[in-house]
């Protein structure tokens, strides 16, 4: 096969993660071919997110990008190729605009900020698809490959590719660092193939090796030494009593939420909730606990600078339905222990969030309001709307031994199984990474011939317990 690697942007490590793609390629036979922005786009996520001109951060993308590796057969984006509709360059936009906006809720997508930043993304979109449109086309390529898929102009790459008729892969870095993150023919919002094997394996015992390897991260989440994580969070967090007043009506919940901007405009992401809040009020009362007895946790990334922006409107938004419930509220630079909260709440409320993965360990109820990347593995009851809450105090009511063991298991699938070349790809640092002989050249191809994200670990305990 001829493929094609793509590289817009020269964040760490995702440049060197294609780099390694592309020798495994090699290595399987495979001609190689590579595509890279050199300063072509007018706009971008990487200039968007830290409000720098052209001149200051392209040469620095040009400099760590594709041509740090690769001498040969490497094509700025070119022109000539088909042109792409406004309507379709608008949505390929969205995505980096909720991002570098931060927004929540929805309603602020109509805001003029919003509005004239997507125009300029949408512009970034088109050019970037015309470009790889003409590569393709005149390099003959079989199928593609990319880093995340998601960003405006990642985004028109792996759609010309799908336009021309070709597969393509795209790349992102995994959860716990270890490893490789794939999608097939989606971007790396895609849950079709973590659904998959998260249904495959949900009843499938553990060995006692697979538990004790993936025991090892969660204990490294709780004891919040997690560093290989794209981001860790509540660090130096402090012992934390519940702090709302028992009333006794109903039990304990804590409301975890997470931030939407990142998965908002995929299908998969998508909610039937008016707004969360919504959801929030509906399961308050379907599970008939007083708000008194609420306790709504601000996520810490809210209170973190990313790029120019902090995750201030997220925090107004779900801080602001706490006041008018009288839901006690926790800010986002609290140094209260979320573990602590967790432990000792009733039930936990999520919104697709990972907090669902600790509360199912301690044996904990899960409720998300949304999709999620464990809705298929059975730790938590999904919700995404009023018609979902049918029987809901029935559906949370498992043993927790149940839930720790559907902890472990959809932690070890995502982790060791959903991930790829885990034994081969080691993250040192949360950018730094060792690469290792002896993976599997021609997963690459079956991937992309098969549509289908093979388990990195297939393998199983013997027996039932585990």
């Amino acid at each position: 096969m001829r493929l094609g690697f793509v590289s817009i942007y020269s964040f760490r490590p995702h440049v060197e993660h294609n780099a390694y793609l592309a020798a495994l390629a090699r290595q399987a036979g495979h001609d190689v071919r590579y595509l890279t922005c050199d300063a072509q786009l007018p706009h971008c996520y990487a200039r968007a997110l830290k409000g720098t001109t052209k001149f200051v951060e392209c040469p620095k993308c040009i400099v760590g990008g594709v041509r740090s590796f690769a001498s040969g057969h490497v094509c700025a984006l070119p022109r000539g190729g088909v042109r792409l509709d406004a309507a379709r360059a608008r949505e390929f936009a969205f995505s980096s605009t909720c991002t570098v906006l931060r927004t929540e809720p929805s309603e602020q997508w109509q805001s003029v900020e919003f509005r004239t930043l997507q125009d300029s993304f949408a512009a970034a979109a088109a050019r970037a698809y015309e470009g790889a449109r003409a590569w393709i086309d005149r390099e003959r390529l079989d199928a593609l490959i990319c880093f995340n898929g998601r960003f405006e102009a990642n985004r028109g790459v792996i759609e010309a590719a799908g336009d021309a008729g070709i597969p393509f892969l795209t790349v992102e870095r995994t959860w716990f660092g270890d490893g490789l993150q794939f999608a097939i023919n989606d971007n790396c919002l895609d849950l079709k193939q973590l659904d998959r094997l998260n249904t495959r394996f949900r009843d499938v015992p553990l060995s006692e090796r697979q538990a004790r390897r993936v025991a090892r991260h969660l204990a490294a989440r709780f004891l919040r030494r997690n560093d290989k994580e794209w981001r860790a969070y509540n660090r130096g967090a402090q012992a934390t009593p519940w702090p709302a007043a028992s009333t006794g009506a109903g039990p304990r919940v804590l409301i975890v939420p997470s931030s939407r901007n990142e998965v908002d405009g995929h299908p998969h992401w998508a909610f039937g909730w008016p707004q969360l809040t919504d959801g929030l009020d509906a399961v308050l009362a379907t599970l008939g606990a007083d708000v008194r007895s609420a306790v709504l946790r601000c996520h810490p990334n809210w209170g973190e600078r990313i790029g120019l922006r902090t995750g201030e409107l997220s925090e107004r938004y779900y801080g602001d339905w706490a006041r008018r419930r009288g839901v006690h509220l926790i800010g986002s630079r609290d140094r209260a222990s979320t573990f602590d909260l967790i432990a000792q709440a009733d039930v936990v409320v999520v919104t697709g969030g990972s907090a669902a993965f600790e509360a199912s360990a301690l044996g904990k109820p899960v409720i998300s309001l949304t999709a999620s990347t464990y809705r298929s593995a059975g730790i938590a009851v999904t919700a995404p709307s009023a018609d979902d809450l049918d029987g809901l105090a029935r559906r949370i009511e498992l043993p927790a031994r149940e839930r720790m063991r559907g902890a472990l298991r959809y932690g070890y699938t995502h982790i060791y199984r959903f991930s790829q070349y885990v034994d081969y790809v080691k993250a040192v640092t949360t950018t730094r990474y060792r690469y290792f002989d002896g993976a599997d050249p021609q997963r690459i191809e079956r991937m992309l011939r098969s549509g289908e994200v093979e388990p990195d670990d297939p393998t199983a305990a013997d027996g039932t317990g585990g």
